[in-house]
């Protein structure tokens, strides 16, 4: 009797308010070389509960879903979500654009970081990195804001 070898889909988690973004990323996720199962949640409340009760290898977090004052500087909530799930990898999908606010993000262990305008593509890119282990990455256009502040200082 042949025995079959179980392929352990990855779970990766969706916060995000905005239907035709989880759409897009369930479609990119779900299908092709991550072959993961891609479940969504809208409010923070849901987002910690799915968080305590199941195994998630990726979340991809739009910040408004957890703090809504983000826009300001106020972190206290994304801080206080990585200290409770340090082990689970974060790619921020934002449309921030403060350059300072981002660095703080990006200061946070194991996140990456993309624009909600960019190419799924990059976003893509930005999952399997952290999927395989290697945290720090931000897409193409969270990087060229990035140089862009820094040719500012």
């Amino acid at each position: 009797m042949e025995m079959k070898q179980e392929f352990a889909r990855r779970q990766i988690l969706v916060a995000e308010t905005a239907p035709v973004i989880v759409h897009a990323l369930r479609s990119l996720l779900s299908e092709g070389p991550l072959e993961s199962t891609v479940d969504s949640v809208i409010l923070r409340f849901d987002l910690i509960d799915r968080l305590q009760a199941n195994s998630v290898d990726l979340l991809i977090l739009d910040p408004v879903c957890v703090q809504r004052d983000v826009d300001i500087g106020n972190l206290d909530c994304l801080i206080e979500l990585r200290r409770r799930f340090p082990c689970v990898p974060i790619l921020f999908c934002t449309t921030l654009r403060d350059v300072i606010i981002l660095d703080e993000i990006f200061c946070m262990n194991r996140i990456g970081i993309c624009s909600k305008s960019d190419e799924m593509i990059d976003i893509f890119r930005l999952c399997e990195q952290l999927l395989s282990g290697n945290y720090g990455g931000v897409s193409p256009k969270i990087d060229a804001m990035f140089r862009g502040a820094r040719q500012l200082l």
